[in-house]
């Protein structure tokens, strides 16, 4: 019971960490010119527009859009998992729950 509680805390104090965690990535990806990899993680993730809806848009096939999405999803679990660890409130396994919750 306490460790259900902690995670729980831990995923509700994780929010601060997801928003920077999501900032950061697309920030990152504009850096690098990947932008489109945040448009289309952004349309089918967070908005939930399905890969068909995006297919004319983007002129990509479905598996190149879920391709993108996978690889911002990677680095998004990685930055927030280094965010929470430079917090130091959980350990290793507790953030390895939270950043599974998260995504």
């Amino acid at each position: 019971m306490n460790r259900m509680r902690s995670l729980m805390a831990g995923v509700l104090g994780a929010g601060a960490a997801t928003m920077g965690a999501c900032a950061q990535v697309e920030q990152a990806l504009v850096a690098e010119g990947r932008d489109r990899a945040w448009r289309v993680f952004r349309l089918h993730a967070l908005d939930g527009v399905p890969y068909r809806d995006l297919e004319a848009e983007f002129a990509l096939s479905r598996q190149q859009m879920a391709d993108l999405v996978r690889g911002v999803t990677a680095r998004l679990r990685a930055r927030i998992r280094e965010l929470l660890d430079e917090e130091g409130r959980f350990g290793d396994d507790a953030i390895d729950e939270i950043v599974r919750l998260l995504s």
